[in-house]
């Protein structure tokens, strides 16, 4: 039997648990009401600044460089605070793999140092918006990260798997610059940097991002390096293959 005493201080000790949840939850959504008023009082001003910036003027693809790395640590920080509070609610539709690529590819650090290998269309049931943030950051950190004057290689491919469902495959990899290797054991925890990429701008936040949306997508990134290549590779559902 539970004495009285022992009845009080499990009362005392679920109030104190209540309260402090409670106080938690409050901190919360006092960050994300922070959050969203920061991101929509910076995302504003620099979507005006892009569109006003002349193209001809001196230093303005370095300037509308800094306004995407800004655009972009905005998002990751949104992004990142829905999947912390599970309100990440992915709009699947039927989407071609390919067009959603090559969007992300032209937004990239460097372009031409993406050697994108598809076919014509890939058909996908996925939430593009989400999607295209994948690919961002994990072409980011290719392009940053990569040796350089070296390709960002891309491919694009259906895998056909007996017995199993039908998925649409895509494989990242470059050879590795001067942060050298990521360890596989932390690469995708959130703010994780290789200590030899500390020297270059960063959140720490990409690769996590990268494997949350991949999960709320149906979907599966993997860290499969060789012995001369950092690579990883995503798998995507079909339309109808869920």
């Amino acid at each position: 039997f539970i004495g009285a005493e022992q009845r009080q201080q499990a009362l005392l000790s679920l109030e104190k648990t209540t309260l402090q949840m409670a106080h938690e939850r409050h901190i919360r959504e006092d960050q994300e009401k922070l959050m969203t008023m920061l991101a929509h009082e910076i995302k504003n001003p620099l979507a005006t600044m892009h569109l006003r910036l002349d193209n001809e003027a001196k230093g303005s693809s370095a300037m509308r460089k800094a306004m995407r790395d800004m655009d972009a640590v905005i998002e990751r920080c949104m992004q990142t605070l829905r999947i912390g509070e599970r309100r990440l609610e992915p709009r699947l539709q039927v989407a071609d793999l390919v067009a959603i690529t090559k969007d992300a590819v032209l937004s990239c650090l460097n372009p031409a140092q993406v050697s994108l290998h598809a076919p014509e269309s890939l058909a996908i049931e996925t939430d593009p918006q989400l999607l295209y943030l994948v690919l961002s950051n994990l072409l980011e950190n290719a392009c940053k990260y990569s040796a350089p004057a070296t390709p960002v290689d891309l491919h694009l491919s259906l895998l056909e798997r007996p017995m199993a469902k039908t998925v649409a495959q895509l494989t990242l990899s470059n050879l590795p610059g001067s942060a050298g290797w990521p360890d596989k054991t932390k690469l995708f925890d959130k703010y994780y940097r290789a200590p030899q990429a500390l020297r270059t701008s960063g959140t720490g936040l990409g690769l996590y991002l990268v494997k949350n949306l991949m999960q709320a997508l149906g979907g599966q990134v993997v860290y499969q390096p060789d012995a001369t290549l950092v690579k990883f590779v995503i798998t995507l559902p079909t339309p109808g293959q869920r």
